[in-house]
């Protein structure tokens, strides 16, 4: 956002929690699916585990929520937020390589503006299938005002973490369909003030984790090229052992010959 733009705002920061919940798109063929959450050019994060595509129902479950930390900034003058905007891109991957097979805009200041901490919806997605769409599962927490220096800066971040459940998009405001298949729960809507903000330590804690972990795969890594190492090794033992046992066959051989020369001697 242009620094004019943000002349006469008040930045606040706010926690957008989506659970992606299911897809359902219409395919002839199996793949597996997995979704990106891109805010601008510098922030992108993707769901861990490709989700099989049920061809039978057309559909595919998601188990996975992704967060994005934003500061929107609240126009003192009319007193709204201004827009952010975000894309989703559902992507397929087969034996043929990886496709976008929808995506989405997904405007986050539109929630706050309308006081919304928690909705359930189903996104229509731009796609070759003109029906699909996905079910998420919105959140939104407030965490508190920047001060001026913070807010002349992008700090846009973004986590993820496993939950219990899971284009362009050319609608505006809060116009999203509001409707989900037979077999889901009913959309709900709550409007709360009083839901607690995510202290900032627990930031730092999930990021200290996720580097525990990437330390982790590491020296898993190590492990296995030492493994693979030693494998080698005992490889080249027993072209050795083999060696010395072709030895032990000439020793052998020529040890029977000999015996055979001194009983052909003595019967002469």
């Amino acid at each position: 956002m242009s620094l004019f733009k943000r002349i006469g705002t008040k930045g606040v920061k706010y926690n957008f929690e989506l659970e992606f919940q299911k897809l359902d798109i219409n395919l002839n063929f199996k793949c597996d699916f997995q979704i990106v959450w891109k805010r601008g050019s510098k922030h992108t994060l993707q769901t861990l585990r490709k989700v099989p595509y049920d061809i039978n129902k057309g559909c595919a479950y998601f188990s996975e929520s992704l967060f994005l930390d934003a500061t929107l900034f609240y126009s003192k003058k009319n007193g709204k937020y201004q827009e952010k905007e975000s894309q989703i891109f559902v992507k397929f991957k087969n034996e043929l390589g990886e496709k976008t097979a929808g995506k989405c805009t997904f405007e986050l200041s539109q929630f706050v503006n309308a006081n919304i901490t928690e909705k359930k919806m189903v996104i229509p997605l731009q796609s070759p299938d003109p029906k699909a769409k996905i079910q998420v599962n919105l959140i939104v927490t407030k965490l508190g005002e920047v001060d001026g220096n913070e807010s002349q800066i992008s700090d846009d971040s973004f986590r993820e973490e496993k939950v219990h459940q899971f284009g362009q998009n050319n609608n505006q405001g809060l116009n999203y369909k509001e409707t989900v298949s037979d077999d889901t729960v009913p959309i709900r809507e709550t409007i709360s003030e009083d839901r607690p903000s995510i202290p900032n330590n627990a930031y730092d804690l999930k990021k200290k984790q996720l580097q525990q972990q990437q330390q982790q795969q590491q020296q898993l890594n190590q492990n296995q090229q030492q493994i693979n190492q030693n494998d080698d090794v005992l490889d080249d033992d027993d072209d050795d052992l083999l060696d010395l046992e072709d030895e032990d066959e000439e020793k052998e051989d020529y040890k029977n010959r000999l015996i055979k020369k001194r009983i052909w001697k003595f019967i002469q």
